[in-house]
């Protein structure tokens, strides 16, 4: 959407609300006795101001204004400021004593002034353009400034002021905030207790032309187009006043950026002018200012011409280029990272450290965010018309990232069958099976001999010629233990050996988890 001004109507405190020194508005006196009375105020104040005693000087020359509006104590008042050390203010002043055409060329008090002027420091300043009744008498945060209509804006240390313009039985006050090499508009109406302050948009102009004053007729000519589209122009020797390491580099995105950031522009406008055989041609470039985006170019030229021929197409080509350049959407995105201070490029140009929140046109960009010891991110991402896109973004850490994958040791898998019984219980099975088997064998003999009866043939030891066999109670033990050796024996065989157990071991080491399984 094309850039508006931003518009505040504030309701003037009137009558009740204002000081006594600035209600105060006596009618003022043309006739020569008005006249005298103001040469006698000025003489007071010069007096004063000799002496040293600044804040009478101010009342004085102030007065003698009031009484009988003159420049030349515009000049004064400039110099009461100087001796004040308000550079602003006295620059101001004396800007606008030189700039008024009711003084002659030859006033020798120009060539003073303009000494004087130019001895001022430079401090950060703003511009308003006061419109209102003609006549009416203006004070700035308590100080007499002049009457409208004034022959030059304002010019204002950058911050917020109280304005105040009195006429007759009519006052009006507004707070007005001025802002860097920027022109702020403040208008009265009379009889009204409203103001209207108005902060048009900006753009900046980069002038390039053979020398100076064919640079002055284009930047004039230029300027004329841009407030036909409700913009307001930030010449490239404001940035050279206020901020001479920024003009040195206007050609570096980055630099641009940081230009438009310091003064509040939403576009640069290249302005160069040639000399070409004949003829005269002007080159227009329009760019966005936060990415340095081309938005359009142009020539305006003649081959047959002086620059005067020239000028009336610089006009139209900056007025259309602008309206179709500037009447596309924009929309805002906030970039937020983890870690901060990362670098953001949005098509190849870098915007800044995270987080950024910056206005762009609409459309789709190619995003990048990176920092030394970290992966890149990169992405697209797509920009609409009065809206506000948050992107976050998540570095990961490149050691972290880059370190080896733990060692993996693959072993063939075990199929786990049945287990074997071991050998030994096979050989004690068996040897308690064999001894069981004989003892029962002799047990079984020791029965078959119960009872029988020898004749002549016992043993000697008896002293017997018949003897009988009792061999029940051997025969008995031997099948009995036998039996338990044989049954033992069988046991050993027959009993099923021990079922596998899995053993699982983890172990924690840089990089990941080790496991290990046995059987």
């Amino acid at each position: 959407m094309r850039g508006v001004a931003r518009v505040l109507v504030v309701a003037a405190g009137l009558c009740g609300q204002l000081d006594a020194a600035e209600a105060k508005n006596p009618p003022k006196v043309t006739n020569a006795a008005g006249k005298q009375r103001a040469d006698q105020w000025a003489e007071q104040g010069l007096a004063a101001l000799k002496a040293g005693q600044l804040a009478e000087a101010t009342t004085a020359f102030g007065e003698a204004f009031r009484t009988s509006p003159n420049p030349k104590w515009l000049f004064h008042l400039g110099q009461v400021a100087a001796a004040e050390k308000k550079s602003v203010e006295a620059r101001d002043l004396l800007r606008r004593y030189l700039n008024d055409t009711t003084v002659d060329a030859d006033d020798p008090l120009k060539k003073e002034a303009q000494t004087l002027l130019d001895a001022q420091p430079v401090v950060d300043a703003g511009e308003i353009l006061v419109v209102g009744p003609r006549g009416a008498l203006l004070s700035v945060d308590g100080r007499f400034v002049g009457s409208l209509p004034l022959s030059m804006p304002l010019l204002l240390p950058t911050g917020p002021h109280r304005v105040v313009a009195s006429q007759d039985r009519w006052q009006a006050a507004s707070e007005v905030k001025t802002r860097l090499a920027r022109q702020v508009e403040l208008r009265f109406k009379s009889g009204s207790d409203v103001a209207v302050v108005t902060l048009p948009p900006a753009v900046l102009v980069v002038d390039q032309a053979p020398d100076a004053q064919t640079a002055e007729a284009v930047q004039k000519r230029v300027q004329t187009a841009l407030s036909r589209e409700s913009y307001a122009v930030v010449p490239r020797r404001a940035v050279e006043l206020y901020a001479k390491d920024l003009a040195l580099c206007l050609t570096d995105v980055s630099c641009l950026r940081k230009a438009a950031a310091k003064f509040g522009v939403e576009f640069v406008l290249w302005a160069r002018t040639e000399k070409q055989g004949n003829g005269w041609r002007v080159v227009l470039n329009l760019r966005d200012a936060a990415t340095g985006t081309e938005l359009g170019s142009n020539n305006a030229q003649c081959d047959s011409c002086s620059i005067d021929g020239v000028l009336a197409k610089v006009g139209e080509t900056t007025g259309s280029l602008t309206s179709a350049a500037v009447s596309r959407d924009r929309g805002d995105v906030e970039i937020r990272s983890t870690p901060a201070d990362t670098e953001v490029v949005l098509d190849g140009q870098v915007l800044g450290a995270a987080p950024i929140k910056q206005s762009l046109l609409a459309g789709r960009y190619a995003l990048l965010v990176r920092k030394p010891g970290y992966i890149d991110h990169s992405q697209q991402i797509e920009i609409k018309g009065n809206g506000t896109l948050v992107v976050d973004v998540n570095l990961l850490d490149r050691d972290a990232q880059m370190e080896p994958a733990p060692a993996v040791r693959i072993e063939p898998m075990r199929v786990m069958t049945e287990a074997k019984r071991p050998l030994w219980r096979y050989a004690a099975g068996g040897a308690g099976i064999g001894l069981g088997v004989v003892l029962i064998g002799f047990g079984i003999s020791a029965f078959a001999q119960n009872g029988v009866v020898l004749d002549g043939n016992c043993p000697s030891s008896f002293g017997v010629q018949r003897c009988q066999f009792g061999t029940i109670a051997p025969g008995v033990g031997l099948t009995v233990t036998g039996a338990l050796l044989a049954g033992a024996g069988a046991a050993l065989i027959a009993w099923p050996p021990p079922k596998p157990r899995a053993q699982v071991a983890i172990f924690g080491q840089a990089g990941g988890l080790s496991v290990g399984v046995s059987y």
